[in-house]
């Protein structure tokens, strides 16, 4: 839709009605004061974690879990209990488990972080996509009882985000109309503003430094400071691997970055690592040049499969089967023309395609059909 297109009645009510709701939430946040500059932002993204001391100082997902693999909480399990958290008012035992999670750095099946699908919960409406000007709401609520709260602050950044892309789809540029565009840049200062307040609350968490990350690529920052940023966020904490995976969307040719980009930072950066953290590393970012949502774009070059099924493996085994990593373990297979693997992956996924990679019901079938036929 561009600003020429002709709007329904009832359409062009809810636009103005989102925009009437974006700029108040501008003014509130902003208080008269004009958004933080980029230097200013960067001086706070080098202070946010001065005096923080990494636990443990490198980078490991193996070592921090010694919960049985059987007993490890589902994402979907998990999220629901948040958002009731958050629906019915309870405060105080949000920021207990934000805390508690963050401390404890405790996992879901499958590997992925709790404080990760924290954010994720109390960020995005739970009724619908059209609903984010409430959720938001529903943050500054929180915010507004809590004042001391950090979570509040980055989960209100975080929702501005997320209210950003929903305005402004989720196509190339040239298929964003203008007024999509317009709520997006907003959304995105409104973000930045939100988390440059809350570096100023003497709790500090990682999920601070994923915000600003979208934030930098929402505002296309320069290559320079976007790796600071990554820098100082793998600084602060070296096994939160949604760092790198923002850092390696970054780089893709899509955003900032060359052909090539992404790959070398991908065997770069796990190349230091041990193992077994460094294959379960490597999937987690091949899945950024793999999964592109965009059948011209998606691919494995310069990728090592054999480490991309190495991972899988060891996140398998240490954290358990999801549906979500098996679905896009399915799809690097049948990339990657790895039939064996892909049957594998086909015979755990069932008829549930997911995990944001399949272009359509189509490209799941023929891929699942070459895979299980003989």
């Amino acid at each position: 839709m561009t600003l020429r297109t002709k709007l329904k009645p009832a359409l062009l009510l809810r636009v103005r009605g989102s925009l009437a709701l974006l700029l108040a939430a501008w003014t509130s946040v902003s208080c008269g004061q004009s958004a933080p500059s980029q230097t200013a932002t960067m001086r706070t993204v080098r202070e946010y974690g001065r005096g923080h001391l990494a636990t443990p100082p490198v980078f490991s997902n193996s070592s921090i879990s010694q919960t049985p693999v059987g007993a490890l909480e589902g994402a979907d399990a998990y999220q629901d209990r948040i958002t009731r958290l958050l629906e019915n008012e309870n405060y105080a035992e949000l920021d207990s488990e934000a805390q508690k999670v963050r401390a404890g750095k405790d996992r879901l099946a499958g590997g992925g972080w709790k404080l990760h699908t924290f954010y994720g919960a109390v960020s995005e409406p739970s009724h619908g996509s059209e609903m984010w000007a409430q959720q938001v709401d529903k943050v500054k609520t929180w915010m507004a009882k809590d004042p001391q709260s950090a979570a509040a602050r980055v989960a209100l950044a975080n929702a501005y985000i997320g209210w950003g892309w929903q305005a402004r789809g989720g196509g190339y540029a040239d298929t964003v109309s203008s007024g999509g565009q317009y709520w997006f840049d907003k959304c995105a200062e409104m973000a930045k503003a939100t988390l440059v307040e809350a570096a100023r609350l003497q709790e500090k968490n990682p999920n601070w430094f994923s915000v600003m990350q979208s934030v930098a690529r929402a505002e296309g920052w320069s290559k320079l400071d976007e790796k600071e940023l990554f820098d100082q966020a793998i600084a602060f904490e070296p096994s939160y691997y949604y760092f790198y995976q923002n850092h390696a969307a970054f780089l893709l040719p899509k955003w900032y970055g060359e052909e090539g980009e992404t790959q070398a930072f991908i065997n770069g950066v796990t190349a230091g690592i041990p193992e077994p953290d460094s294959s379960m590393l490597y999937f987690e970012l091949t899945d950024s040049v793999a999964c592109q949502c965009d059948p011209s774009r998606d691919t494995l070059k310069d990728i090592s499969w054999t480490k991309v099924k190495n991972g899988y493996a060891n996140i398998v085994r240490l954290y358990g089967t999801v549906n979500i990593k098996n679905n896009r373990y399915a799809y690097m297979a049948y990339i990657a023309g790895d039939k064996t693997a892909a049957k594998q992956a086909f015979a755990l996924i069932g008829d549930k395609p997911g995990g944001y990679v399949w272009h359509d019901q189509n490209a799941f079938l023929e891929a699942k059909t070459w895979a299980t036929t003989p």
